[in-house]
């Protein structure tokens, strides 16, 4: 069930985790360690923990078997990047994945109904992303803490979360009007949320789905918003491009249906 790779010691097993390269290691010596990552995925850290268990039993067996005592080595479990205290399980980093999709998915359609004109419609995205993150961000990260990290990094990763997936759905209601709001919503509720990976590893969805949920808001969005919080060495390249360009496609759509609508041949009477 894993796919293991070899580091030259602890501390690169260590650096690794911290860049999620890898979930967690094994230190093999005189006295043995698994080191995991609880907050990088609670069922990994779980399925690791069973494997200290193993190594542990197998240490105890060889010990008895040598003639010594079978506690004389312990095998240690490090928890590298544990969840903070008042996400202990770590169902509150799963559970902001939702006000995300919603908010996004809101702001869009509001914004769609009851703003008019390409430009005042981009000014409406733009204020209500900075808005609603904010507000968001607050509410997770300094009323409950349950978000740990820099606040304005977080800030700016919900805010561009919620502007894709807003900006999606004012572009395609702009280029072929109401049913482009059901379209946005489809995209981002029966197709990238479900392929998001929040509350499980990317690996554990069947290939190549995993890797294609990063490519939608719901996904890029939880990979950088559990990067930002706990991971601040991870590469999050690819989840703000990825959010940026939902948000440019959607400036794109508008800006294209409102010209073309506006071509309007008059005939004589």
């Amino acid at each position: 069930m894993f796919a293991p790779t070899t580091y030259a010691d602890r501390d690169a097993a260590i650096d690794a985790i911290e860049r999620r390269a890898v979930y967690g290691a094994v230190v093999a010596g005189r006295q043995p360690e698994v080191l995991l990552a609880t907050a990088a995925s609670p069922a990994v850290a779980t399925a690791l923990r069973g494997v200290a268990h193993g190594l542990q039993a197998q240490v105890s067996a060889q010990l008895a078997a040598a003639g010594q005592n079978p506690t004389a080595v312990a095998v240690t479990v490090t928890d590298v990047v544990p969840l903070v205290a008042a996400d202990p399980n770590g169902a509150g980093i799963v559970a902001i994945g939702f006000p995300l999709v919603l908010g996004g998915l809101a702001g869009g359609i509001l914004i769609s109904l009851l703003v008019t004109g390409v430009a005042r419609r981009i000014t409406a995205l733009v204020v209500y992303a900075a808005v609603a993150g904010t507000a968001v961000t607050l509410i997770a990260h300094t009323w409950f803490g349950i978000l740990p990290g820099d606040a304005l990094p977080l800030v700016a990763g919900v805010a561009l979360a919620m502007l894709g997936t807003a900006s999606f759905i004012v572009g395609l209601n702009a280029l072929i009007g109401p049913p482009g709001i059901a379209v946005g919503a489809v995209t981002t509720m029966l197709i990238g949320n479900p392929l998001s990976a929040a509350s499980m590893p990317v690996q554990f969805l069947a290939a190549p789905w995993g890797g294609v949920g990063q490519f939608f808001v719901p996904g890029a969005s939880a990979t950088l918003i559990r990067d930002l919080g706990y991971f601040p060495a991870a590469d999050t390249t690819q989840p703000w491009l990825v959010l940026a360009a939902w948000a440019l496609v959607g400036v794109v759509l508008s800006a294209i249906g409102h010209w073309r609508s506006r071509e309007v041949v008059h005939l004589p009477e």
